[in-house]
């Protein structure tokens, strides 16, 4: 399951028809070529035929992804070697669940990128994500699968659970980062759904209601499967789609795990689900899950790939920090030195207000010298008589003794050193910043497309190496290249 297989006719059976033998889907045809879509209330059958439809893709070694948002996939695990990844910290969950990974939004790119590479199939499990991680996530995971896919061009069926509410027609969002996420999705399922097929990428939609999915998105699946429906929306949609009013009286009385096929022949016929290998939705326990040395493989190939940062950013973070450490310490060093000769100029003060005994005043007399306690408890300071008068007229003033003073003189000084190194560390943060507009080059990586920031030295010889093999270069240099 977990490599590619050559390409030979594979043949799906997830059903009966009615009277007619078993219902066969060959996956380059009614998968990849031709997206499908699953409609029906809740309970009526649609993730337990898809969930069948996983299993036989599994037996036909034909790789597949599962957008989970309920998580009711992870029970492939009881017979096929398929990858569980998890957003978040799975809890409240069956006894026997085990996610293979457990990820964050920002890790799901170069999950699906390295899936789509490696031939994995791989069970993306959204149950405990938040609303945003979901979006997120899925804004990440679609948009690399689509790329991947581009570039390997491997046949991959990719199903989408709870299409009405990732994929939805009116967005009920109403915080705009989340709509901005939610659009996002929704671009790239559109992407995958109409232009998939070029690139090997086949679709699969679930959802409960036809006229709650984007119409842009269900318009492009010619293959329906319709199970029960009850929403008078829902019959008008069946309508358009060709149904007599025979049928669409028949579809709102289906039983469960019934539907109607429409797409796969010339005209519409009934299909009754066969029973699942594996347990569906976690309901039971399971007993032993599935352990093979290539899974074991994946696993620790997808857990290093998702633990270890990107080249580029830890490089260039790493760059950053030590450049930043080594301005601070330069200015904190000459912030000290400026700081200890103050220290000796005030020294140097204290000791001219010193005079030695004998010293003559200016009358030609002989002053003697005065010696005072300021404050109690203090060391004694031998000042001249004019040094004294002034500060005792200070602290008359202020209301303080000497040591009270003396302790403000040194909180000031102390935060005007505050003041001082955030006004530098503001100022060089905001430089840096305008530098980092102007001169930073940076381009989009092929699989997030977040910014890959050129400061590494072995990234910027390949840039330049890629510059010179292709011919970049100033348009002017370029004319009179064409001149010459």
């Amino acid at each position: 399951m977990l490599g590619l297989s050559e390409h030979v006719i594979r043949i799906v059976g997830p059903a009966d028809i009615e009277g007619d033998g078993a219902l066969k889907l060959d996956p380059q045809e009614h998968l990849i070529s031709q997206p499908l879509a699953v409609l029906g209330v809740r309970y009526a059958g649609k993730s337990y035929l898809v969930g069948k439809i996983t299993e036989g893709l599994s037996e036909v070694k034909q790789p597949f992804i599962v957008i989970d948002r309920e998580g009711e996939y992870w029970t492939l695990r009881e017979r096929y070697p398929v990858l569980v990844a998890a957003v978040g910290k799975p809890h409240g969950r069956p006894q026997g669940y085990r996610a293979d990974i457990e990820l964050s939004p920002s890790s799901t790119g170069a999950l699906a990128f390295r899936a789509v590479e490696k031939g994995y199939s791989l069970v993306l499990d959204l149950k405990n994500a938040t609303m945003r991680e979901t979006y997120e996530s899925l804004g990440y995971f679609l948009e690399a699968v689509y790329n991947a896919e581009s570039l390997y061009n491997r046949p991959l069926v990719l199903v989408m659970e709870e299409a009405q509410v990732l994929v939805p027609e009116v967005g009920r969002v109403r915080l705009k980062e989340l709509r901005r996420l939610q659009e996002k999705v929704v671009y790239w399922t559109y992407e995958v759904v109409s232009g998939g097929r070029h690139r090997g990428l086949g679709f699969i939609l679930v959802a409960r209601r036809a006229a709650e999915v984007a119409k842009a998105v269900l318009s492009q699946c010619p293959i329906r499967v319709i199970f029960k429906m009850v929403d008078p929306a829902d019959f008008s949609w069946l309508r358009e789609s060709g149904l007599t009013a025979e049928q669409v009286g028949k579809v709102k009385r289906l039983p469960q795990g019934k539907a109607l096929v429409i797409g796969v022949d010339n005209e519409p016929f009934f299909i009754k689900v066969r029973q699942r290998t594996c347990t569906h939705g976690g309901s039971t326990p399971i007993a032993r899950t599935v352990e093979t040395p290539e899974l074991s493989e994946a696993v620790k190939d997808i857990a290093d790939l998702i633990k270890a940062p990107p080249i580029q950013e830890a490089e260039t973070t790493g760059e950053k920090k030590r450049e930043v450490s080594i301005k601070q310490l330069k200015g904190r060093t000459h912030r000290l030195l400026e700081k200890a000769n103050k220290l000796l100029e005030m020294t140097e003060n204290l000791t001219s207000c010193t005079h030695a005994m004998g010293k003559k005043d200016e009358h030609g007399g002989e002053e003697h010298e005065r010696s005072h306690d300021l404050n109690s408890g203090m060391p004694t300071l031998r000042v001249e008589g004019e040094v004294e008068d002034k500060l005792k007229a200070i602290l008359r003033e202020k209301g303080k003794s000497f040591a009270d003073w003396v302790k403000e003189q040194l909180e000031m000084e102390e935060a005007k050193e505050t003041i001082y190194e955030k006004a530098y560390n503001e100022g060089y943060n905001d430089g840096y910043g305008e530098a980092k507009k102007k001169h930073l080059v940076t381009f989009p990586c092929s699989i997030c497309r977040k910014p890959i920031e050129i400061t590494n030295p072995k990234t910027k010889e390949a840039v330049a190496q890629y510059m010179r093999e292709y011919g970049w270069g100033h348009v002017d240099c370029h004319e009179m290249r064409k001149k010459s």
